[in-house]
């Protein structure tokens, strides 16, 4: 790739913001460039690509001089003073227009000539591709009187007429920071084209929609703890309230009457069957109370009704002595033989329990 080097000069009017290279094909008036097949320069979309990664890695700000001065301090030892600055991030291109620098720092002497018309042009030194004549590294920038391309707008015009560039509308900065905002609202943006000025604004109407929402809730919030703070000023009415640690006291000895109820409750339904003859020793008593403790009152009233009473097993049971056969052994009656049944002893085991000789 072969460079070249030119100083394209430009016709504009003091301002912030100036109009470095005009846009598509352009050549100087002395016939320039020379070097490039057609005599054209081209600035377009792909010279930007250039010209904004050069920019992209430099640190210092590009400075305007006085009529090239900079190009001329090797021959005539005289100074090149700055006349402006230009950060390298304030360049832009607008298709259709050109490359422009924006917010120009003029020093207070060049905006002074400026202003007093002392100087009206602009001429940019940059780099170009001798095979394509696409520049492809701004240099400097100087004021001038000698104006070498035709056309371009003065900045006053400029001002006036050119819009301020729009983005892309789904690549710019402004929908990224509506996607944010959807996304923390809730709102999906799966499916649709930012591109598309009726879904953007169905998503806008979303946003705004879901904002409101927010806002009545807020204000419904607020209302509550207005009313609820007038409350509070005006006097709580404590014959409604209890503290807390009252209630919670209350709650505590609540439930341990409750549980003291419930035992002395299973301890009352098993002495009173046990005296009923319904509990059938102590191992019998055992369980019964493990049903009661486990599964509750309930449950072991329903173990309990569903017995047969066997009097011989009584606290109350007749204490006179038993009747004896001719063999020596008591005689038991019907119920008495029921209870070694349900003992799992002889009747004689039985009989000898109850005193038999």
């Amino acid at each position: 790739m072969v460079l070249g080097l030119a100083a394209c000069t430009l016709s504009q009017q003091g301002n912030a913001s100036v109009q470095l290279l005009p846009d598509g094909p352009f050549k100087a008036k002395d016939g320039r460039p020379h070097d490039v097949p057609g005599g054209q320069w081209l600035m377009d979309a792909a010279a930007w690509q250039m010209l904004k990664a050069d920019a992209a890695e430099r640190t210092n700000d590009y400075h305007f001089d006085y009529e090239h001065q900079t190009l001329r301090t090797a021959d005539n030892g005289q100074p090149a003073p700055a006349a402006g600055w230009i950060n390298p991030a304030a360049l832009r291109y607008e298709p259709g227009q050109g490359l422009f620098a924006d917010n120009v720092q003029w020093t207070p002497k060049a905006e002074q000539m400026i202003g007093e018309g002392e100087y009206r042009y602009i001429s940019a030194v940059f780099a170009y591709d001798k095979a394509t004549g696409r520049p492809q590294q701004l240099l400097h920038v100087a004021l001038t009187n000698n104006p070498a391309v035709d056309g371009m707008k003065a900045i006053a015009a400029l001002t006036a007429q050119t819009p301020t560039p729009q983005p892309p509308p789904g690549d710019s900065a402004m929908n990224e920071a509506l996607k944010k905002l959807l996304a923390a609202l809730g709102i999906s943006i799966d499916g649709v084209d930012l591109n598309d000025a009726e879904a953007a604004q169905g998503l806008v109407d979303k946003a705004l929609s879901a904002i409101k929402g927010m806002t009545d809730q807020s204000t419904s919030d607020k209302q509550a703890v207005a009313d609820l703070t007038a409350k509070l000023e005006s006097g709580i009415d404590h014959s409604q309230y209890v503290p807390v640690g009252v209630y919670q006291e209350l709650l505590a000895k609540f439930k341990d009457t409750a549980t003291h109820a419930g035992t002395a409750a299973l301890t009352a339904a098993i002495e009173q069957a046990e005296k009923d003859g319904r509990i059938y020793g102590a191992k019998d008593r055992a369980w019964l109370e493990g049903v009661g403790k486990n599964q509750g009152l309930a449950a072991l009233t329903a173990q309990l009704d569903g017995r047969p009473a066997i009097a011989a097993l009584t606290a109350t049971q007749t204490t006179a002595k038993p009747q004896h056969d001719d063999k020596g052994l008591a005689v038991l009656t019907a119920e008495d033989k029921a209870v070694a049944k349900l003992l799992g002893i002889t009747e004689e085991d039985f009989a000898k329990q109850k005193g038999a000789k």
